[in-house]
């Protein structure tokens, strides 16, 4: 395998993980004309892909996987041997705030047992800061080939639910290696369906710069989060506040929530919250951001007892941000999850398939889970729940109260027409 072979095409692409990360990477290849293999352990998972069904809300993914397909293998053997490019895109999740790394480790343990002569093996699920050199190389290099008969790169996923292909094509990529070749084939190799800047560093840099990045948001929200408790005690608008702070040109607050959630944020700052732990360090910010917004969900069912004690809720939205179906780390099933007990509830999400959570109906219109609510709870900043005709609402709810902890509904609207809002981080508590 050379640059030229893989401008032209001739490579074959093989997908350890066909989830959100690996599916979507699998549609950018097919796009962009290579032939991709994929190997999931989850035969549910597979079934799906091979039919070209994508569990998650991304129309061009699922379009691409429809047309396209992907081929799908149920043997991770043939995978291997088949693929001049194996891309490692599995779960590595945290278990009892220790990192998980044993999926990659076992493929790469499989990897291992082939003949890995000229072949590239990249990494793109986030692993813990150091694990490259010492744990995926050392394992590869059991098989008697060393780093330059193949070639080995740590590439990090750099996605955001809701437009994925155009985050896979357009944001800049971070390429950590150990020696150079390894750097210019995977450079050459993204190259060829990332459009923005390609950056070479070593393995720990890439590895550290992903845990950053994405910790450093987790940190934002946490602060936008306390900003919000201290607004409810002031009689302040934490969404005016953090606008107008916003205005600074070197201030970029994020806002506040129910909490934070999905596969990457509470994740990767625990994985470098274990980085700290290892070096000897207590890291204070990033222990008092975790204690912030774990501690929000519960807030928001304080506030939820506070104006309803009792009867129907209707809760708009299970995932985890708005126009996504994802339900990962939800801190909406974690409200849920404490209130059910002490009141009737209805659901509803235009992203989630499911048709029942915990044993809770899901209804496929919102207006027949607004009906005849005592509440409705807001947790999810879905657009339609911005488009909704609340003089329609007002019509079909038994007590005109919203607890809008996403900043969705106009305020000023709903008061008109009799409502009484609540707002999370505002003058109303």
């Amino acid at each position: 395998m050379d640059k030229n072979s893989i401008r032209k095409r001739e490579v074959k692409v093989g997908i350890f993980g066909l989830g959100y990360v690996g599916t979507s990477l699998a549609a950018a290849l097919l796009k962009h004309g290579f032939d991709v293999y994929g190997y999931d352990i989850n035969k549910e998972v597979s079934e799906n892909i091979k039919r070209g069904k994508f569990l998650y809300r991304e129309r061009e993914v699922e379009e691409i996987i429809k047309e396209r397909r992907i081929t799908v293998l149920d043997n991770p053997k043939r995978l291997i041997e088949n693929s001049d490019i194996i891309i490692i895109a599995v779960q590595t999740p945290i278990i009892k705030n220790v990192p998980d790394i044993s999926n990659v480790l076992t493929i790469c343990e499989e990897i291992s047992k082939s003949q890995l002569k000229d072949k590239l093996i990249i990494i793109e699920s986030t692993l813990p800061l150091g694990t490259m050199r010492n744990k995926v190389l050392k394992t590869l290099e059991t098989s008697g080939y060393s780093l330059g008969d193949f070639y080995l790169a740590y590439v990090p996923e750099r996605i955001l639910p809701g437009n994925v292909m155009y985050e896979i094509e357009n944001n800049p990529r971070v390429i950590g290696v150990a020696d150079k070749k390894s750097g210019e084939i995977t450079k050459e190799f993204y190259s060829t369906f990332v459009k923005s800047k390609i950056y070479i560093t070593s393995f720990e840099i890439a590895e550290l710069t992903k845990l950053v990045e994405n910790a450093y948001r987790y940190i934002n929200i946490a602060f936008s989060n306390e900003i919000a408790l201290l607004c409810e005690r002031y009689n302040i608008d934490v969404y005016e506040v953090i606008k107008l702070a916003n205005t600074h040109p070197r201030v970029n607050m994020l806002y506040p929530g129910p909490g934070v959630g999905g596969g990457c944020l509470p994740k990767d700052t625990r994985f470098l919250l274990h980085a700290f732990k290892n070096a000897g360090i207590n890291s204070k910010i990033i222990n008092s951001a975790i204690e912030v917004n774990e501690y929000m969900p519960k807030h928001v069912v304080k506030i939820i007892y506070k104006f309803v004690p009792k009867g129907r809720l209707a809760i708009l939205g299970l995932a985890y941000k708005g126009n996504v179906s994802d339900i990962r780390n939800s801190p909406s099933l974690e409200v849920i999850n404490m209130i059910r007990d002490k009141y009737e509830i209805r659901v509803h999400d235009p992203y989630v398939s499911l048709n029942r959570y915990n044993g809770i109906k899901i209804y496929k219109d919102v207006y027949d889970a607004l009906r005849g609510s005592d509440a409705i709870v807001i947790l999810t900043d879905h657009d339609l729940y911005k488009r909704l005709d609340l003089n329609e609402v007002s019509k079909i709810v038994r007590k005109k109260i919203i607890i809008d902890v996403r900043n969705v509904i106009d305020k000023n609207v709903a008061e008109a027409l009799g409502f009484k809002v609540i707002k999370l981080g505002c003058n109303d508590l």
